[in-house]
């Protein structure tokens, strides 16, 4: 429904009021820029008299475009990625030509000025990522030719999202996200016939998604996330056939997820983490048929993973961690062999470790801990040659890290933290030089630490503690010099550590208790490292 008669005449009687030159602004128009903030001194060419007059040709300063190079018909002004300091100009309103005003990661402070009502001929206006206060002026609603309105990463806050917005009958996007924005999201939202993106992510807004969000049938991405909407998620959603990305995650909602959202067959992205959904993923989730990237972890799904989700091979990501999904993980997982990013730790999964899991060559990341799956650790872990995450930990996995594993040369972290897992650590791990994490405590380990250990030149967290190691601690460890967080307490190490440990300041984090060093280079590193949790025993 469109604003009311009287709500329009007062917004454009406003603009007209406010559209008069400010007293004794005489300047030319793009010196009121000069004026306000430091572009002089970021493009010299910007350049203005003590009087407001141009000095040389503003059709030739950075960012500005003229037509038929008439410095009184300026249509474009662009500046992106500049350090400005200053205020966008109280009297921009005189820029009275133009189509396009972008002005976005500059560092520009303040308010945006009531005037800018004034610019009608308005096509694009983008204020992103700056540091603007305050409210949007109402006078927005005055710029009835806009088609886009970006003015998202500032700091907007004061005031609701403004009913006068409702006058951009023309408007194709809208981004207000990661502001301040308070209040409701206003049930006259079908006053946007045409709009394709919609996102107001990342701001304070209350109350409910009104059902009226169905009406808005152009959209093709539709960012609600991050604010505090609550209640069931409408089933008027299902209207949007046009959706190719939808973002709900991080509210309050709760309640199943409504079955006419599996029936959104444009959809490449569903985000609907952290919120308070219940109930399981239903059969139907295969209708999604474009779906790449799955998010609906941190709720409180339940039931297992149903098969038709293992039909989905266009998937590239499917993140259900964090819920209550229960059941052995499919040997048909091995079938989403485009995955990059498999999350299913913090879960009730059983069974044994899903060997198919092997197949998918393209994985990146692979999360599966905290769960109660059992098995062993198989040897075609080896064929990850992706792979950049490894998490098994807390889980009743046993046996042996298979030497294959020094195959997976791009691992970064490597955890399998509180397991049964044992033996020793295979010597191919030197290979692993791209490693910053490798966290093997709390389980079945024994044998000496192999020296190629000190080739893994990134390491910065190494957790050792409570297994069954013993020997001497290699001197190669000494030159890992990246290295802040040393755990190995509850061992049975012997003899003295590396001398280089002796200086290592950057240490955060040592616990050495309980093994059997001796030597003056332990005593050195307790001293250098008195603040971390360490004992001298």
């Amino acid at each position: 429904m469109p604003l009311e008669p009287h709500w329009c005449f007062v917004v454009l009687l406003l603009a007209a009021l406010i559209c008069y030159p400010i007293d004794g602004a005489t300047f030319y128009p793009l010196c009121e820029f000069v004026a306000s903030t430091n572009i002089e001194l970021v493009h010299s060419e910007w350049s203005c008299s003590t009087t407001g007059d141009a000095i040389g040709d503003p059709c030739t300063w950075s960012g500005v475009t003229c037509v038929d190079n008439n410095i009184d018909n300026v249509t474009s002004l662009v500046l992106s990625n500049e350090t400005l300091i200053g205020t966008l100009p109280l009297n921009i309103g005189v820029l009275d030509a133009l189509t396009s005003l972008h002005i976005n990661h500059t560092g520009i402070v303040g308010v945006i000025p009531p005037r800018i009502g004034c610019l009608s001929t308005l096509v694009q206006l983008s204020l992103t990522g700056n540091e603007l206060s305050h409210a949007i002026p109402t006078t927005i609603g005055c710029l009835r030719h806009l088609k886009i309105l970006d003015l998202h990463f500032n700091r907007l806050h004061e005031s609701e999202i403004p009913t006068e917005l409702g006058l951009l009958s023309e408007l194709l996007v809208l981004d207000l996200s990661e502001n301040l924005l308070k209040g409701t999201l206003s049930s006259r939202i079908c006053e946007f016939p045409y709009i394709i993106e919609l996102n107001i992510g990342g701001n304070k807004l209350t109350g409910t998604i009104p059902s009226q969000i169905g009406c808005l049938r152009s959209l093709n991405y539709l960012n609600v996330g991050h604010n505090n909407f609550t209640a069931l998620l409408p089933t008027s959603i299902g209207e949007l056939s046009q959706l190719v990305r939808l973002d709900i995650g991080e509210n309050y909602l709760f309640g199943t997820l409504p079955s006419v959202l599996f029936g959104l067959s444009e959809l490449t992205v569903l985000n609907a983490n952290h919120n308070s959904f219940t109930g399981s993923i239903p059969e139907t989730v295969n209708q999604l048929h474009q779906l790449e990237n799955l998010m609906l972890f941190r709720n409180c799904i339940s039931g297992t993973l149903p098969l038709s989700l293992f039909t989905m091979t266009q998937l590239t990501a499917l993140q259900v961690h964090q819920n209550r999904i229960s059941s052995t993980i499919p040997s048909q997982i091995g079938s989403l062999t485009n995955l990059y990013i498999l999350r299913l730790h913090s879960n009730h999964f059983t069974g044994p470790f899903p060997a198919a899991v092997t197949e998918l060559e393209k994985l990146r990341v692979f999360e599966v801990y905290t769960n109660h799956i059992t098995g062993s650790l198989p040897v075609g872990l080896g064929n990850l040659v992706e792979l950049l995450n490894f998490n098994c930990g807390h889980t009743h996995l046993h046996g042996t890290i298979p030497e294959e594993v020094g195959s997976l040369v791009q691992l970064v972290e490597f955890t399998t933290m509180n397991t049964e897992i044992g033996g020793t650590i295979p010597s191919s791990f030197a290979r692993l030089t791209n490693l910053r994490q490798m966290i093997l405590a709390i389980g079945r380990y024994s044998g000496t630490i192999p020296s190629g250990l000190g080739s893994l030149i990134y390491l910065q967290v190494l957790e050792l503690s409570t297994n069954f190691f013993s020997g001497v601690v290699p001197s190669e460890l000494g030159s890992l010099s990246d290295l802040t967080v040393l755990e190995m307490e509850n061992n049975k190490f012997t003899g003295t550590l590396p001398e280089m440990f002796d200086s290592k300041f950057y240490l955060i984090s040592v616990t050495l208790n309980n093994n059997h060093f001796t030597g003056k280079s332990f005593i050195a590193l307790l001293n250098v490292c008195d603040d971390s949790h360490m004992a001298s025993h």
